[in-house]
């Protein structure tokens, strides 16, 4: 996804692409280490709610040693934000201003609420990271349990998502250990229709089970997307087909499938331009420039609204206070992508950064990264 993808984006040099690609497959590598831990769970804890020391040992050194040779790359690397390819890695959007409201002391005292809102907990994905529950497997079996007891399940996948990205979320769809999933396998992608005129993705379905790719998307669909992703949530809840909305799903003795394309690859997206965001106070990790996180540490920055708009010796930021648009971009279904070229460092700089893997490290070095990184992909849990 970081260097092919369907919008002609490389955010990183080719060289840096083999690296990652060799630390996920070689052998011992991520790939290898996540099948251990897996093996390990089916093994020492098969319904996943023991304490056990060791087997958190070993799902968190796969979890570690996949984040830092395999994703750190691009986190590093691309100036990109994890969750949105098009966009920049300092980014306002979606809009992270309910912060600020739901920490008006007067909407905690109408909610009832006693403490302050948090948006995401750093004590709480340390204990993710801890016991490497991310690369645990159970997932997709519980999605199957749900299909196989009459549970609708529609997946929905921004396509300018990088961390959660379509391609892997097809391959999970395609995995899941459903009775459902040789008829799911054999359906074709058809469009999804936002409304009567407007593609908005592409969707595979065969009778509760769904697989949407959302045009021109990052992580949040429903931020990106607002109308396909209520569109989505509607026609599964009423039973009816996702792609159009229009067909009604039970009553006739049939199971509903759709007909097309069986990969999706091949239809291409314009990425659109950067664009600028503003910082928040409340946000700054994701949307403050190492700049102005340096004017807040000083005390220069001027905050308005839990803005920064500007410095003490009239700096001005600008875009300050928007609203936090999110980049669009155009193409529907073209069979070319306009991509927005790579990004440098390259050469011995990033060989020395990420071949090897995780021995390269120092302690104190691989300590200081993943908490970086997962302090960068907390916005995944919510």
């Amino acid at each position: 996804m970081a260097f092919n993808n369907t919008y002609g984006v490389q955010a990183y040099p080719q060289e840096v692409f083999e690296l990652a690609q060799g630390n996920l497959t070689m052998k011992d590598g991520c790939l290898d280490q996540v099948d251990a831990c897996q093996a390990l769970v089916d093994k020492a804890d098969p319904t996943d709610v023991a304490a056990n020391v060791d087997l958190d040992t070993q799902c968190a050194q796969a979890y570690t040693f996949c984040l830092t040779t395999v994703q750190a790359p691009y986190n590093i690397l691309s100036g990109r934000s994890q969750d949105d390819i098009a966009s920049d890695n300092v980014t306002s959007f979606p809009s992270p201003r309910y912060n600020g409201f739901l920490n008006q002391h007067w909407v905690q005292q109408d909610l009832g609420a006693a403490v302050n809102f948090t948006d995401n907990s750093a004590t709480i994905l340390e204990a993710f990271v801890q016991t490497g529950d991310i690369v645990r497997n159970g997932s997709l079996q519980d999605l199957a349990f749900f299909l196989d007891s009459g549970i609708k399940v529609a997946l929905l996948y921004g396509d300018r998502d990088y961390e959660v990205n379509w391609i892997g979320g097809e391959a999970a769809s395609l995995a899941i250990p459903t009775k459902l999933q040789p008829s799911f396998a054999s359906a074709g992608y058809t469009p999804f229709m936002t409304n009567n005129t407007t593609q908005g993705g592409l969707t595979r379905q065969f009778g509760p089970l769904s697989f949407t790719r959302v045009f021109q998307s990052g992580h949040q669909v429903a931020a990106y997307q607002p109308e396909l992703a209520y569109e989505i949530f509607m026609r599964a809840m009423f039973d009816k087909d996702i792609a159009t909305g229009q067909i009604s799903l039970g009553g006739n003795g049939t199971v509903y499938q759709t007909q097309g394309s069986a990969n999706t690859f091949d239809v291409k997206e314009q990425a659109p331009p950067m664009e600028k965001g503003f910082c928040y106070v409340l946000s700054t990790l994701l949307t403050c420039t190492t700049e102005e996180i340096g004017w807040l540490v000083d005390g220069t920055a001027i905050v308005r609204d839990f803005v920064v708009v500007g410095r003490e010796n009239g700096t001005v930021v600008g875009g300050a206070g928007g609203n936090g648009s999110a980049p669009t971009g155009t193409g529907s279904g073209s069979e070319s992508g306009n991509g927005n070229g790579t990004v440098s460092p390259s050469g011995p700089v990033a060989s020395a950064m990420f071949t090897g893997g995780a021995s390269k490290f120092s302690a104190s070095a691989m300590s200081t990264l993943v908490v970086a990184l997962t302090l960068l992909a907390m916005s995944i849990l919510v």
